[in-house]
């Protein structure tokens, strides 16, 4: 059983060497969703997926990425609260690694840096919003969460339905995972389409789907997971609390 361990702030994410600030309409750019307060400020990548890193931990507190962090088993996950980037193709992060996993350091500690797992195919025939299968998969398991862990936040029937609305922007699911009006990529290639790879999020919390891995676009992100690989009991010093 996952055990929830709260929320931190860790690293920063890095253009070329300079810090980015944290999103805070952590929604596509260009588009307005119904009942939020303008055009998504996600940076969208300019150049190459090689200009961009996560390290260390900026001082601005703006700056810093937000983890909701996990004990699922041997493994500790930290997995980002937003997408980080957009117009990023599942090509290019997979160019660079972090489809499967890439180490960083922040801080002096090293993780595994890589997407959430989403299913490779769709739960119910083509039916978008049924969830993906494998239904193990981190996404279903933790975000939709169909596993039962205490301190997530369950979807309520609205953030799970097929359209996109004011409630949708301000419940307490999305503002906790902020999955709407932005697609996640995820690991999986389609199970029925090879050239094709799995997303997650956008209208609904379930919502499952999949597009063309070379594909570049202001609704498709990065939302990195770190996995801790430092076993030193320090390495939990590192992770700062949301209200440091």
């Amino acid at each position: 059983m996952a055990q929830f361990l709260g929320t931190v702030q860790l690293g920063g994410f890095y253009n070329n060497g300079t810090i980015l600030k944290r999103p805070t309409k952590p929604w596509r750019p260009d588009s307005t969703p119904s009942g939020a307060s303008g055009n998504g400020d996600i940076p969208q990548m300019s150049g190459s997926m090689a200009n961009y890193t996560i390290g260390d931990t900026p001082a601005a507190v703006a700056n810093r990425l937000q983890w909701h962090k996990i004990k699922d088993g041997d493994k500790t996950l930290l997995i980002c609260d937003r997408v980080i980037l957009v117009s990023v193709s599942w090509d290019d992060l997979n160019a660079q690694g972090y489809v499967t996993g890439k180490i960083v350091t922040i801080d002096g500690a090293k993780y595994k840096c890589r997407l959430l797992t989403g299913g490779s195919n769709y739960r119910n025939a083509l039916d978008a919003y049924a969830g993906g299968t494998p239904t193990n998969n981190e996404w279903d398991r933790f975000i939709t969460r169909e596993e039962v862990i205490t301190g997530l936040p369950a979807p309520l029937s609205s953030d799970l339905d097929t359209s996109q609305n004011a409630t949708d922007v301000t419940s307490a699911h999305n503002q906790f995972w902020n999955w709407l009006y932005v697609y996640s990529w995820c690991q999986e290639t389609y199970a029925a389409n090879a050239a094709s790879r799995a997303h997650r999020g956008y209208d609904s919390a379930r919502c499952w789907n999949r597009n063309s891995a070379s594909l570049r676009h202001v609704t498709f992100g990065f939302r990195p997971v770190l996995e801790v690989l430092n076993t030193d009991p320090l390495v939990s010093d590192t992770d700062r609390d949301l209200g440091d």
